[in-house]
């Protein structure tokens, strides 16, 4: 579970990334919405959808996160 959640991150950060880097207001945030539960409730460490947030994070891509259920 974790480096199959760890390398889901991976994946998501590079595609935010380039949507960010397409940005013309660099400062705005990005906004993602999950569904369910995407972090550790569902999958141990990571969490699934919430990777890709924690690494968007830790890059410095800023974002609004949605959370619609759990």
């Amino acid at each position: 579970d974790i480096a199959t959640c760890a390398a889901i991150g991976t994946a998501g950060v590079a595609i935010l990334r380039e949507i960010w880097q397409q940005k013309a207001d660099k400062d705005a945030p990005l906004n993602l919405l999950t569904h369910c539960n995407a972090g550790a409730l569902a999958v141990v460490d990571w969490g699934t959808a919430l990777a890709v947030v924690y690494k968007a994070a830790a890059a410095g891509i800023p974002l609004h996160v949605w959370v619609d259920e759990t």
